[in-house]
């Protein structure tokens, strides 16, 4: 499978750790060259040092002139070249609606929907001349619902019916959109929430004993369904959400 995506350009949000650095991994040791996207330094640039394929640029993405400054990049540093974006990037708030705030609402659907948003828009006039693929990351939890999840599972419905819909406007340029729909996945997500670190341990765990497999998936098994869905083995594929969750979803 080495060279599928020799010659392509490929951008992923939240580049720096979990899924993200899996999935820019995957991509870069299939010759792409691949610009992650993230808040922090250190992670991002661990994760580019492991891959000469891999560069890095430091991005808010709720900050319009930070995603500006992305498009620069691309522009000066590939002729704005762009083949494939991996909107993976998000963050879930796990609370009860009677300890909500509206600020968290805001901060959920700024990064989860709002920045997918974004990136879409600012991207778009690469990808209509690449013909490329757009993927997003979505959440088993879209349809397995729990308490707690309210924020998490919207947005992340928000961001599949979205990508539905842009299947369809966008197919006249022969462009394709798809979904990936991870369950749960071992990754540091389980440590980016406001829990308790115990009570973030016994959620990874009740997870994981609720999956008909009994363990958690790997980084690596989103990785290989979303280059899966960026490769020409998939170029009848689009409008699709792809279920990697261990079966949490079949009963769905």
């Amino acid at each position: 499978m080495t060279g599928r995506f020799n010659d392509k350009v490929v951008l992923v949000t939240g580049g720096g750790s979990g899924l993200g650095k899996a999935i820019a991994q995957k991509f870069a040791s299939e010759g792409a060259k691949v610009i992650i996207l993230g808040r922090h330094e250190n992670t991002l640039k661990a994760t580019a040092d492991t891959n000469s394929n891999i560069s890095y640029i430091i991005c808010n993405l709720t900050k319009e002139d930070n995603i500006e400054n992305v498009i620069t990049y691309i522009n000066d540093k590939f002729n704005g070249k762009l083949d494939v974006l991996v909107n993976n990037a998000g963050w879930c708030p796990v609370q009860s609606i009677e300890d909500m705030k509206l600020q968290d609402y805001d901060r959920a659907f700024d990064l989860d929907v709002k920045a997918v948003v974004a990136m879409v828009i600012k991207t778009l006039p690469f990808l209509k001349k690449s013909h490329g693929s757009i993927i997003n990351i979505s959440s088993a939890g879209t349809h397995d619902l729990e308490p707690n999840f309210s924020m998490y599972d919207a947005a992340k419905r928000a961001v599949e019916t979205m990508s539905k819909v842009w299947a369809l406007e966008l197919a006249k340029y022969d462009m394709r959109v798809n979904v990936v729909s991870p369950g749960p996945i071992d990754s540091d997500i389980w440590y980016k929430t406001d829990m308790s670190r115990e009570e973030e341990e016994k959620n990874k765990e009740l997870q994981a004993s609720q999956t008909p497999f009994k363990r958690l998936g790997k980084p690596i098994d989103i990785a290989n369904a979303v280059t899966f869905l960026a490769s020409d083995e998939a170029n009848y594929i689009t409008g699709t959400v792809l279920s990697v969750d261990g079966g949490v979803g079949i009963n769905y």
